[in-house]
């Protein structure tokens, strides 16, 4: 909203407040791999300086619509968005790489692994997963893809 503002108005200011906040989540509003602190079970209090989250079992971070703006995370902070999309998301939301199974929550301080040395073995499209793998989990994982790819070629 914020870039949109600033190509709006010819303001700079507003996209480099975007800029800038993006900069402060990706360097300070994170777990030890880089998973940010959002989504609908978990949250930031302000007040208290603390992360919060939804019960004590729900310490997750959840992909559901989120849809981040890349390419304005990119330009605030490239390694750490290359962290969030490579390290984070793919690592802590990804069950089983062999058949691309993953969950839309992922937990916080989950091991880095493999990653891209695993590989994809193919099979049936339809199947039953252990991940809850709903379809507004899977559309961020499809936007997540496209620069993840740019992430290991960055």
């Amino acid at each position: 909203m914020l870039g949109g503002l600033s190509r709006l108005t010819g303001d700079p200011a507003y996209e480099e407040q975007a800029l800038s906040v993006c900069r402060y989540l990706l360097q300070s509003q994170t777990d030890g791999s880089g998973l940010l602190y959002q989504g609908g079970h978990t949250a930031y209090n302000i007040e208290n300086r603390s992360v919060e989250y939804a019960g004590d079992k729900s310490k997750v971070h959840e992909l559901k619509f989120h849809y981040p703006d890349y390419e304005l995370m990119w330009r605030a902070d490239l390694v750490g968005t290359k962290r969030y999309i490579e390290e984070a998301i793919w690592n802590a939301h990804m069950l089983d790489w062999s058949r691309l199974d993953f969950n839309r929550h992922g937990p916080y301080g989950t091991p880095l692994g493999p990653l891209w040395e695993l590989e994809y073995k193919g099979g049936d499209v339809f199947f039953w997963g252990r991940g809850l793998t709903f379809v507004n989990a899977g559309s961020d994982f499809v936007l997540c893809g496209r620069y993840a790819g740019e992430a290991v070629g960055r």
